[in-house]
């Protein structure tokens, strides 16, 4: 398992790798995607931080939800 901020921004990368995130900066491409990726995980973060949880746990709503509307 990892820790909450591995965990975070591994889940962020399987959706959004950084070239994704720059390009959607820099070009628009996916934007929406891109912040509805890192808006989800980042309130997952802190809903675990809350809870007092150490190790970063997946949420298949979370998955199932950005794979339905994945645009690429």
């Amino acid at each position: 398992m990892a820790n909450l901020r591995d965990g975070c921004k591994a889940a962020i990368h399987a959706y959004a790798d950084q070239e994704t995130q720059n390009n959607a900066v820099l070009f628009n491409e996916h934007r929406d995607f891109v912040e509805m990726v890192i808006k989800l995980y980042r309130d997952r973060y802190k809903d675990l931080e809350q809870q007092g949880a150490t190790e970063w746990t997946e949420d298949q709503a979370i998955e199932d939800y950005l794979d339905s509307i994945k645009p690429y």
